[in-house]
This record gives C-alpha cells, structure tokens and sequence, in this order.
C-alpha cells in the first residue's frame, strides 16, 4: 500500500474546465467545449490505466513501452522562408539530445513502431536532469491515433533513419494555433551488411559517416495542409546514459510548444505512474551520462 501511494501521489489531478457546466449554460457544444471534453476524457482514460502502467513499469524496472533506446547528441538550427513557421524554429535553437527507441522490444528488431524522443536544451554538456526552459517533443511511426495498431505493418522496424516520425496528435503553438509535428531524416546514409545488420548497428555507422541530418516539419493541424521545414537538426555524438534515468515528458513545454487533445491528455496519469514505479523499482541508483564521438573506435 505504501509502494502505490508513492506512486499515486505522483499522478497530476484532473483538468479544471468544467464542460457539463458550459454544455447546461449554452445548450450546445462549441469548439473550446469539446477542447475541454478531449481534457477531460483523456485524464480519465490515463487515470484508469495507470495503475497497469504502474506495475508494468515496477515489473519490467523500465517503461512499458519504449524500454530502452539509443541516445544522441546534436544541435539545432532555424530553417525556413516563412517568418512564422522559421520563428517557431527558432525557439528550439540550441542543442538537443534525442533518443530513438522501439515500442515494445528491447534488443530484437521485429515487427513494432519506433519513437524518437527529443529534448530541446541550451545545456552545454546531455543530462537526464531536465534544465529551465527545455522542451520535450515525443515522435513516433504513428500517424494519427486510429492508426496505431496497423503502423508496425508500414514501420521499417530494421532501420531507425528511414522512417518518418510523427507528433500523433496536435500541439498548441501561439501565434500559429495548432499544429502537426513531422521528423525525417534529410538522407539516408550508406549502409551495407559490413557497417551492420541492425538498426542500432546502422544509427551508429551513420553517426560515422558524419553528422545524421534530420528535418523537424510542422503544418497546420487541419486536413489538406503540407509539412514545412522549421529546422535541422544535426546529431553527432552517441551518448551513454542511465536508461531508467532519462525521462522525456510530452509536458515539458518551454519553448512555448503544448500538446493538446485526448491523447496527450491521456498520457499526463501514465507517465506519472511509469516514472515513479521505476524509481520505486531502482531506488537512489544513478549514473552519469557520457558522450561517445562518432569516430571513437570500439
């Protein structure tokens, strides 16, 4: 009992929009009304799944999903000719610490959809303690939420680089209302059965062949809108770090970008719980994080 009162003293409260009340004033639902439902539901459904979330984490000493990944180092740079959308690159100038990871599979490359975390910093050396001011942005080989049973079937689960990662859902992004996230790499390194097999193997001797260009796009979240480059992101060192320690949370939002809607929501109980049962799980252990260049031999 004290093990999960650790944790459910973690968990965030509910949101405080009170749509039923809107709903009885109003007698219909408008736009902010259901923004206030999808808050609401979405809480909820964290809520009850945290608990499984919870043991899960405690069991496995680790997150549910997203177990263990490979953690880079790299910065970032403005690109764009449109003011707004070049501005909103801006803010994530700096450096930044990504980390690609598989859903469920710890070592195996079998069928499943990849992430790719990223933490936007002005921090001179990586951490797994977050700095003021940092922004979290949590990708993955899920377009849109409906789809994510089906995306391992459209993942190229073998290769970490020839993917394409998405936000899934919107984020809030003044003055450009909200917005779609898309990362890509801007080309795909020259791979062959002697640089490796897999696609840890194969993230590595990209890092090799000079610094692994990505492209951070963004478009109105609205159907029919195209994907614009706002930055480049360029990743050059592998980093080492304490798995169970580094922790990317969708609500780390200081560079002014907020994640909205259901699913976001949603995850606010269940990465609570995860990060506090494994903290549970693992005690006071920490470790310092190390960066490897990528022309380092091994």
């Amino acid at each position: 009992m004290h093990a999960w009162q650790s944790v459910t003293a973690h968990l965030p409260h509910a949101p405080r929009e009170n749509s039923l009340d809107a709903i009885a004033t109003t007698g219909h639902v408008n736009t902010m009304d259901t923004a206030s439902w999808q808050r609401a539901s979405g809480w909820i459904a964290g809520a009850l799944l945290a608990p499984a979330v919870a043991v899960g984490s405690f069991a496995r000493r680790a997150r549910v999903f997203h177990p263990h990944g490979s953690v880079l180092w790299g910065h970032v740079t403005a690109v764009g000719d449109d003011a707004a959308w070049r501005a909103l690159g801006g803010r994530l100038e700096g450096n930044v610490m990504a980390r690609f990871s598989s859903a469920w599979w710890k070592w195996h490359d079998w069928p499943d959809v990849l992430g790719c975390a990223l933490r936007f910093t002005d921090a001179a050396f990586p951490s797994v303690d977050p700095s003021a001011g940092d922004q979290d942005l949590l990708l993955a080989t899920v377009r849109v939420p409906l789809t994510t049973l089906l995306a391992p079937l459209a993942t190229r689960f073998d290769d970490f680089i020839d993917n394409a990662y998405f936000g899934v859902s919107p984020f809030a992004a003044p003055p450009l209302g909200r917005i779609k996230l898309r990362v890509r790499a801007l080309q795909t390194p020259t791979t062959d059965d002697a640089l490796g097999s897999s696609r840890i193997e194969k993230l590595e001797a990209a890092l090799r062949q000079g610094p692994l260009l990505l492209s951070l796009e963004a478009r109105p979240a609205r159907v029919g809108t195209r994907y614009v480059p706002i930055a480049t992101i360029a990743l050059i060192d592998q980093v080492v770090v304490d798995q169970a320690q580094l922790s990317f949370d969708p609500f780390r939002s200081g560079r002014g970008i907020t994640p909205v809607g259901f699913v976001h929501m949603m995850r606010k109980a269940t990465y609570a719980a995860s990060r506090s049962a494994r903290a549970l799980a693992r005690g006071n252990l920490r470790t310092t994080p190390r960066r490897i260049s990528a022309n380092a031999k091994t």
